[in-house]
This record gives C-alpha cells, structure tokens and sequence, in this order.
C-alpha cells in the first residue's frame, strides 16, 4: 500500500497497475543479469580447470555479490527518490466544516448544525 500513498482515488487504478508492472520487470531483470553472471563466471572457470561442481558454486557466488550489490546501492537511491508527504490530518473545526459540507462521502442531514 505503500506504493499507494497520496493518490487521488481515480489515479488508484493506474497506480497498481504501474507499481505491479515495474516489479514484474525488475524481477525479470532481476533473474536476467544474475544468471548472465552466473553462467559466465560458470564458463570462466570450466575453462580453468575447475571441476563442475566447484565452477556452478562459483557462479551463484558471484551471481549472489552482485544483486547484493546492487540492493545495497538501490537502497540510498529508494530513500533518496522516496517522496514522504502525509496530508496534514484536520482538526476541529477544519474537520466539522469537512463533515458539513459533504467532503469525502459525508452528506449532512437537513437540520444538522456544528457546535
């Protein structure tokens, strides 16, 4: 929900959808680059002489530092990027003028007064 915050409820809809389709993306790139390093340092070290076990265990090795890598560094870009607003919450009166006037889904009964 996150994702989510601070948006009109009629952009709700596009919202989810972009927020789903960038993890489906960054989750095939994702799996993309770590196998392309894997299998490479893989052939890197068949070509060494390592035995086949030992070079498909130096490749997920490899493959593991650099997502590590890359989450390490995505995680001051995210805090960086992040926009933190909250609306400010009404009180008192703002919030008695808001029931009154039929803001955010509430209709006031004929009669009805703010004390």
């Amino acid at each position: 929900m996150g994702g989510l915050a601070g948006m009109a409820k009629q952009e709700a809809g596009l919202a989810s959808g972009l927020l789903n389709t960038s993890q489906q993306l960054g989750g095939a790139i994702g799996i993309a680059i770590a196998s392309t390093v894997a299998a490479t340092h893989l052939k890197t070290l068949l070509g060494e002489g390592q035995t086949p076990s030992a070079a498909l265990t130096g490749g997920f090795h490899w493959a593991l530092w650099v997502c590590g890598t890359v989450a390490l560094l995505a995680r001051p870009a995210t805090a960086i990027l992040a926009r933190r607003t909250t609306p400010p919450r009404p009180r008192g009166r703002d919030l008695a003028q808001r029931f009154c006037s039929g803001g955010d889904g509430f209709r006031p009964q004929r009669g009805s007064q703010v004390r």
